[in-house]
């Protein structure tokens, strides 16, 4: 249907079957609702009606430039107040101070497999990024004696790959967060 409007804006000459999913998908409907909404949120941000695409997007930068350096500051703009913000905190803690209490409560690396792999995942997914098995041993407070931790943590690493729990990609291992069911 999209390529079809595409058409359409650009006046080329549509085939049988063009107009057939022209007709079927009421695509002149959504042409209109998409311009509408478009033009609408244009108005919404007080931008200028006739700004081109990348005019929006260098805005749309400029304006979560902004919205992030109000954050920093406290100030957070929740769509839903009353909802929003009974469960996050009032005050943003700053990034080195997520990160200072990160490293005083680091988790203890399990000589325990079954729990060496429930931890790994856990701080993974908190990461929330691919993990080399160095940084993945920074975030973990390993017991004293403890012996071939890295040979360790990358046997568990290999395991929860062939599990698929877990993915290597070039920048390191990646567990991706889990939707809550």
């Amino acid at each position: 249907m999209y390529n079809v409007m595409e058409k359409v804006l650009a006046g080329v000459a549509l085939t049988e079957h063009d107009r057939a999913i022209r007709q079927a998908g009421c695509v002149d409907l959504l042409l209109h609702a998409s311009q509408r909404l478009d033009a609408l949120v244009l108005q919404a941000y007080g931008w200028p009606s006739d700004l081109g695409d990348e005019a929006v997007i260098s805005h749309l930068v400029e304006l979560n430039r902004s919205r992030a350096a109000e954050e920093d500051a406290g100030q957070i703009r929740y769509l839903r107040p009353v909802y929003q913000t009974v469960n996050f905190p009032k005050s943003r803690k700053s990034h080195l101070s997520v990160q200072k209490e990160a490293t005083a409560s680091r988790p203890i690396l399990p000589s325990d497999e079954i729990a060496r792999i429930i931890t790994m995942l856990e701080v993974m997914r908190g990461e929330g990024r691919p993990l080399g098995v160095q940084h993945l041993q920074s975030c973990l407070e390993i017991p004293k004696g403890a012996k071939a931790v890295a040979e360790s943590l990358r046997h568990t690493l290999e395991i929860l790959t062939a599990a698929g729990s877990i993915y290597r990609t070039d920048a390191g291992w990646f567990a991706p967060r889990r939707m809550p069911s």
